[in-house]
């Protein structure tokens, strides 16, 4: 385990992996893996705040917690520090342009729910 900044430790082979990887928001998509638990992405957004819309009217909708605020912030300064100093660029449509906090932040917010739709499509053919 490596110290990437604040106490929040990282699994060594992912930080590497996330260092070769070229591109700040697969580095923060590997981070997450190397840093935070599937189970504990489960029950939990970004902010905490607004619960997956995919429940549907009939269920009651459960109660969500935020991400782990430090390891968050820590993983999203790390990967923009480390994206800076390599000279990696978000590649958008007509131009490159410098990675933003909102671009990570919305990368982790996509990747916790790419998770628990796994989560829920493994259930679903496990019936």
């Amino acid at each position: 385990m490596v110290n990437i900044g604040g106490e929040i430790y990282c699994v060594e082979t992912q930080l590497n992996m996330a260092h070769s990887c070229g591109e700040g928001t697969v580095m923060i998509r590997i981070l997450m893996d190397g840093i935070l638990k599937k189970n504990e992405l489960l029950h939990c957004t970004y902010s905490g705040h607004q619960p997956p819309r995919n429940l549907g009217k009939s269920n009651e909708p459960k109660v969500y917690r935020a991400l782990h605020s430090k390891a968050k912030v820590v993983i999203i300064k790390y990967t923009l520090e480390y994206a800076k100093s390599q000279g990696w660029k978000k590649k958008t449509k007509h131009d490159s342009a410098p990675y933003k906090w909102i671009d990570l932040q919305q990368t982790m917010t996509q990747k916790i729910g790419e998770i628990k739709r796994a989560y829920q499509k493994n259930l679903d053919m496990k019936k």
